[in-house]
């Protein structure tokens, strides 16, 4: 009986990550950040510096995508752009101190940019 109760649980657990994929899939998030959150949910990338790097990564390509719309301002476009990425990266694991500090910096350079 325990192991049935188990395998129900993983099974809620899968389906509510799918769920959550699917609504990633709506917000039109980077295909990077989608990637770089179902390997911090698998465990393939552990560690916070490994994890910093991924991310710092997804933000590269992001940002090399990117063109500010005719009608916004580009530090605060990209800047909301950035902060509904890395919610969603919280979603999957909370982030690491130096995860912290390099969301800062970005931010910073973008604003002062």
């Amino acid at each position: 009986m325990p192991g049935t109760l188990i395998a129900k649980e993983r099974h809620l657990q899968r389906l509510h990550m799918m769920l959550r994929f699917a609504f990633w899939f709506t917000l039109e998030l980077e295909c990077g950040f989608i990637k770089v959150g179902i390997m911090y949910l698998a465990g393939d990338i552990s560690g916070g510096n490994a994890r910093c790097i991924a991310m710092l990564q997804a933000f590269q390509e992001s940002i090399k995508s990117y063109s500010t719309p005719a009608e916004k301002a580009l530090n605060r476009d990209l800047t909301v752009k950035i902060n509904c990425y890395v919610s969603v990266l919280i979603e999957c694991r909370p982030i690491s101190i130096s995860m912290g500090n390099a969301i800062k910096f970005v931010e910073t350079f973008i604003i002062l940019f």
